[in-house]
């Protein structure tokens, strides 16, 4: 009985050392991840704010060639 449980101590210690070292792959990619969002998150804000403070023109009515050419067809 008391080497079933010291060979169950054993395996479940090789268990946490192989999780810690999966666990530090896996946090890092986590860490890789989060970063790339909140990136992608920056960009987004930056091109909106980018495009809302655009000063945008409009043509004068007398300047629009489609409404010339529909007075010219009547």
């Amino acid at each position: 009985m008391f080497s079933t449980i010291t060979k169950l101590c054993k395996t479940e210690i090789r268990l946490m050392i192989k999780w810690r070292k999966g666990g530090f792959c896996l946090i890092k990619i986590l860490i890789i991840g989060v970063i790339i969002v909140i990136l992608v998150l920056v960009l987004s804000v930056l091109t909106i704010n980018k495009g809302y403070s655009y000063k945008h023109s409009v043509d004068k009515p007398e300047d629009n060639p489609y409404l010339t050419n529909k007075k010219e067809g009547r």
